[in-house]
């Protein structure tokens, strides 16, 4: 939907989508112990459109590991 449709397709797509992707990526990449906290329990944002939760609780425990991308 963000992307658009049809001839209104939005040209940034691939971009936008990879830097989805390395956002997401790059957390879980560094810090390998992180996990959902036990007890959470996700409660969605009311309305028709969008999917998301209000809030997400992340337990993490252990060193976060360098970053290996420093040129």
């Amino acid at each position: 939907m963000a992307f658009g449709y049809g001839p209104h397709h939005c040209i940034g797509v691939n971009l936008g989508r990879l830097q989805a992707e390395v956002s997401f990526a790059t957390p879980y990449s560094r810090l390998p112990n992180l996990r959902l906290r036990p007890s959470f329990q996700p409660h969605q944002v009311p309305g028709p459109t969008f999917r998301a939760w209000t809030s997400l609780e992340m337990v993490y425990d252990g060193p976060a590991l360098p970053r290996t991308d420093i040129s």
